[in-house]
């Protein structure tokens, strides 16, 4: 959240001190709209960015202590774990894609099932 204020802060003294021709037009409003965007809640991009690097740091962290103490046990058992991991990585990201790729597709589904209720 820290990052998130500064970035707002920046925001703020870029609106006070623009001049009104880069604001009035489509393309200012436009940039104006995404600046905001970025910024507007906890899960905008400049505090999740934050939020996703600590969790990718620990989730490594905890995947390098925990495998270590399997691989003590057996070694197997840590190609496995790597294995699961890498595939897990791919689903994930694959259905994250899909669900981004057809998002507008989606909606109007949800929404006429509402209607229908």
């Amino acid at each position: 959240m820290k990052y998130r204020f500064k970035y707002i802060i920046e925001q703020v003294k870029k609106v006070v001190d623009t001049d009104y021709e880069n604001i009035d037009g489509p393309q200012g409003q436009n940039k104006l709209m995404k600046a905001l965007m970025a910024t507007q809640s906890n899960s905008s991009g400049t505090e999740a960015i934050t939020k996703t690097l600590v969790e990718y740091l620990s989730n490594s962290m905890g995947l390098i202590l925990y495998g270590s103490i399997i691989f003590t046990i057996h070694p197997l058992l840590i190609t496995f774990i790597i294995l699961a991991s890498i595939i897990n990585y791919f689903v994930g990201n694959y259905a994250n894609k899909f669900e981004h790729r057809n998002r507008d597709n989606l909606a109007p589904i949800e929404k006429k099932l509402r209607y229908m209720m």
